[in-house]
């Protein structure tokens, strides 16, 4: 999902940070991370105990994928909870 960019949707982004058009203007990343947050709280994890988060990105757009979580404070689920990783050619 995240690498990849649709040519039959016509979008020039990660499908994981285009808005689909919800109300809420939420992007799927950010959908992913809230109910992440949502099991986490009640499955009582600590800061340094969260579930982690691994992208598989490709190699065009893994760095747009990683400066949009930064950009986005990595959603306050932390930095070291996330890890991108390219899928290979």
């Amino acid at each position: 999902m995240s690498g990849s960019q649709n040519p039959l949707l016509n979008i020039d982004v990660p499908l994981g940070i285009y808005d689909i058009g919800l109300y809420s203007a939420c992007t799927i990343f950010e959908i992913l991370i809230c109910k992440l947050k949502n099991l986490c709280a009640i499955c009582g994890c600590t800061e340094n105990k969260k579930i982690k988060l691994y992208i598989m990105t490709n190699t065009e757009n893994k760095n747009s994928i990683k400066d949009y979580f930064k950009a986005k404070n990595y959603f306050d689920y932390g930095s070291n909870n996330i890890f991108f990783f390219s899928q290979p050619v």
